[in-house]
């Protein structure tokens, strides 16, 4: 019986300490700024932890949160962060990484605005809008097309531009 105990003992002390090893290897990797190592590396973890408590999860909950920020996957960011935060990790620490994925996000819509405003608002520069319909908020869906100023002829789509670019997604209501 006693070695029984021993080994339980033995056997969670170490799956804890491999567990805290693969979340401190995930977070270098972050910090020096190779973010699909860290995503490989807690991906391959992930049966590692599943079987943890709640603070390990909450916390690599967080850093998939960062990581996703960073590589400017707001959504599963925010999936991220509200997982963290369902498994009990605390405002003080989320609330500033929150900030950090609301400031990435306006950063991101500045940058796609100006690209689209230098495309489409040039002196002499033709622009077609096919309105469609309407999206669940009331906002009407449509396409912006302009004229290609080396060849009269051609009309190209800037929303294939935009999305072929990353400065967006494609809307599927």
């Amino acid at each position: 019986m006693k070695k029984l105990i021993l080994f339980t003992l033995l056997f969670t002390f170490f799956f804890s300490t491999a567990q805290k090893k693969e979340l401190r290897n995930a977070n270098k990797f972050f910090i020096s700024g190779e973010y699909s190592s860290a995503i490989d590396l807690l991906d391959s973890a992930k049966d590692v932890f599943d079987s943890s408590d709640d603070k390990i999860k909450s916390q690599v909950m967080l850093l998939y949160g960062k990581l996703h920020t960073s590589m400017e996957d707001f959504e599963l960011a925010m999936k991220a962060f509200d997982m963290s935060k369902n498994l009990g990790i605390s405002e003080q620490v989320l609330d500033p990484e929150i900030r950090k994925l609301e400031t990435a996000i306006i950063t991101s819509a500045v940058i796609s605005r100006d690209f689209l405003k230098s495309k489409i608002m040039n002196i002499g520069t033709m622009v077609y809008i096919k309105c469609g319909d309407f999206d669940n908020f009331g906002r009407i869906l449509g396409n912006i097309y302009f004229e290609n100023p080396k060849k009269k002829i051609d009309i190209i789509s800037i929303n294939d531009i935009m999305i072929k670019k990353g400065y967006g997604i494609e809307y599927n209501p």
